[in-house]
């Protein structure tokens, strides 16, 4: 998790619970670009509640991607699995970075219920805080039972670890390199996967807050009675189906959509700001049936699908228009980690 100098392209590799997906943008000239991506899906079951379930089968599938697209760059940026990561935000005296570093050990010894034997740390300096002669640092702590073998994880698919990244971190990255970013705007960045919903609040690029919630894509499948995952996946791709009715469909989505913003506006409190000036969704869910008008409606603010290639060129012939409208919502976090530095 320390930080290395720049390289001009790295791999951004994604492992979702249903798709792996890798970018790499190329920062070498004037404005990035994407100059390759792919993506596989997973076949059976390979991670759930944030376990690997299947080690085997993610090797394979990565290994087998980056072969068939010919892909070279071994230097990999990924984001970490796995529940045991622990971010916090802590006020500290102004004091050179050496010095820094050896506080926060200390602090992180009160803050996180883990032993600091057992955790890996990583922090950065996030700004001036609001209280004179302080500054607002951002501790990250991953247990050391869920990073050693997800490095061991990636060095098995003949990768080098080069970025291990926590998930929140790459959707809020890709999101500052596309958005002019506001240093009072309070900024709700929603990406829906499919076995859990992050939730991440910024204030210019300061972090204020980070969540997970289990109401995700899979949640549909309880919400709509006797819909499969092939119908539900058919229904976010645009397609119509037929074995059940339209009304259903909508209850389910309408249900969905509202634990969705419940979820929200209880994390709002955690900022200790008293709203949201705008939201961006990203993620499988994002091309679900009307969720935009359903957000507009609930929270009256701007909402729209975080785009990843606002900023960012596409190398001439790699992406049609009409793929570039469905799966720029899911390649957010690859993107992220590829632009990570």
């Amino acid at each position: 998790m320390a930080l290395k100098k720049r390289k001009k392209s790295l791999l951004g590799l994604d492992i979702g619970s249903s798709f792996i997906k890798y970018s790499i943008v190329d920062l070498s000239g004037n404005q990035p670009m994407l100059k390759d991506f792919g993506y596989s899906e997973l076949t059976d079951i390979a991670i759930a509640d944030g376990e690997i379930m299947d080690r085997l089968q993610l090797v394979d599938t990565v290994k087998n991607l980056l072969v068939s697209r010919d892909v070279k760059e071994k230097d990999v940026s990924c984001a970490l699995i796995g529940r045991g990561v622990i971010v916090k935000k802590l006020k500290m005296d102004q004091m050179k970075e050496n010095e820094l570093a050896l506080m926060v050990r200390q602090e992180a010894e009160t803050n996180i219920p883990y032993s600091i034997e057992d955790v890996q740390l990583d922090f950065k300096v996030i700004g001036p805080s609001d209280e004179q002669g302080k500054v607002d640092v951002l501790l990250v702590a991953a247990k050391k039972e869920i990073l050693l073998p997800f490095i061991s994880l990636i060095k098995d698919m003949e990768l080098n670890p080069y970025i291990i990244d926590v998930p929140a971190f790459t959707i809020q990255n890709c999101f500052e390199i596309n958005y002019d970013t506001s240093p009072n705007e309070i900024v709700a960045l929603v990406h829906i996967g499919y076995e859990n919903t992050i939730l991440s609040f910024i204030e210019g690029t300061n972090n204020l807050f980070t969540r997970d919630v289990t109401t995700a894509i899979k949640s549909l499948l309880q919400k709509i009675p006797g819909i499969t995952k092939d119908q539900l996946d058919k229904i976010f791709k645009g397609e119509t189906i037929s074995e059940i009715s339209e009304e259903k469909i909508k209850e389910g989505f309408d249900s969905f959509y509202d634990e969705l913003c419940t979820h929200i506006e209880r994390a709002i409190p955690f900022t200790n700001k008293e709203k949201i000036d705008k939201l961006y969704i990203s993620g499988g869910g994002a091309n679900g049936p009307q969720i935009i008008e359903f957000f507009k409606n609930r929270f009256e603010i701007n909402i729209e699908k975080l785009d990843p290639f606002k900023k960012i060129k596409i190398k001439e012939g790699l992406l049609t228009l009409e793929e570039l409208d469905k799966i720029s919502p899911l390649m957010v976090p690859s993107i992220g980690l590829s632009l990570r530095s």
